[in-house]
C-alpha cells in the first residue's frame, strides 16, 4: 500500500467504515480456464448511501473507469453531490457505425464525460414492463443473484428499477466520494441510435432524383451530428460514409 494510504484510511475509519482485502493467487488464476475474476458479493446495511472512490486512486496509474448497476424498488438512482450527464440518444447515425460500434460508444462516452471527469447516465429502466426493451427484463433468478430480496412470482411484473451509471476520473479529479439518492422517477432512458440504409436500386424518375438529393442532405447532417457527439472530424466521417453507400449518394 502507498504511504499516503494511512491518512485516507484513518479518515474513513473515523467515520465508522469497514474494509476487507481480497488476495488473488495470480499464478493459480493464470493457469485457470477463465481469465475473468468472479465478482465478490458483500451484503451490509448502512444509512450512508455512498461509495468511497478516493481510496482507489492511490495506486492508479491511469483514469479510473467504474460502472454502477443499481437496483431499486422506488425509481431512478441519482448522484446527489455531482451533476450526471445523460448519454446522447435518439439520433440517426450513418450505417458504417455498425462496423465500429465499440469505437463509436467509447468516443461518444469520452466526449460526454469530458476531460475533467464525471458521471454519465447510460441506462435507466422500469423492469415491470417492456415496450420496447434493449433486453428481456431480469428474471427472478437473476435478481436474486444480484442481491434483490423482494422478487414476486415468475409470471408477475417485477417491482425493480435498474439504473446504470458510468464514471471516469483521474487522481486529481472528483475529490469528493460519490453520494447517491433514490428518486421516484421511473421514466425510462436508453441510448438509441438509428441506421437508415439508402435505397440501392436504380433511381431515374423525378421522384427518385429528389430522393437522392434529400438523402445526400441527410447524410451530411448525420456527419455533423456524429462529429458533435464523438469528436471525430467531419471529413473522416464523410469518407467512411462514401465507402458505405451506393455511388449515387456519394
Amino acid at each position: 500500500m502507498p504511504q499516503s494510504a494511512e491518512l485516507m484510511l484513518a479518515d474513513y475509519i473515523e467515520n465508522g467504515m469497514k474494509f476487507f482485502v481480497a488476495k488473488v493467487h495470480l499464478a493459480r488464476h493464470a493457469a485457470g480456464a477463465s481469465r475473468e475474476l468472479p465478482p465478490l458479493q458483500v451484503s451490509f446495511r448502512s444509512k450512508s448511501f455512498m461509495l468511497p472512490i478516493q481510496f482507489g486512486k492511490l495506486n492508479a496509474g491511469k483514469a479510473q473507469d467504474v460502472l454502477f448497476f443499481m437496483l431499486s424498488r422506488e425509481g431512478r438512482i441519482e448522484v446527489a453531490n455531482y451533476k450526471a450527464k445523460a448519454l446522447p440518444t435518439d439520433m440517426d447515425v450513418p450505417v458504417f457505425i455498425e462496423k465500429v460500434s465499440s469505437q463509436f460508444y467509447r468516443d461518444m462516452f469520452g466526449k460526454t464525460v469530458g476531460r475533467a471527469g464525471g458521471i454519465v447516465m447510460e441506462y435507466a429502466w422500469d423492469m415491470s414492463w417492456c415496450d420496447p426493451c434493449a433486453a428481456d427484463p431480469l428474471s427472478n433468478k437473476e435478481l436474486r443473484a444480484l442481491g434483490v430480496h423482494w422478487p414476486r412470482g415468475e409470471d408477475t411484473p417485477q417491482n425493480v428499477y435498474v439504473t446504470r451509471l458510468h464514471t471516469q476520473y483521474s487522481k486529481g479529479q472528483m475529490q469528493k466520494d460519490l453520494v447517491f439518492r433514490t428518486t421516484k422517477n421511473r421514466q425510462n432512458f436508453q441510448g438509441q441510435y438509428m441506421m437508415n440504409h439508402p435505397y440501392e436500386g436504380a433511381l431515374t424518375c423525378a421522384e427518385g432524383k429528389t430522393y437522392v438529393r434529400d438523402t445526400k442532405k441527410r447524410l451530411s447532417k448525420k456527419a455533423c451530428n456524429l462529429s458533435k457527439i464523438t469528436g471525430w472530424s467531419v471529413a473522416s466521417i464523410n469518407k467512411n460514409i462514401r465507402k458505405s453507400v451506393p455511388r449515387q449518394y456519394r
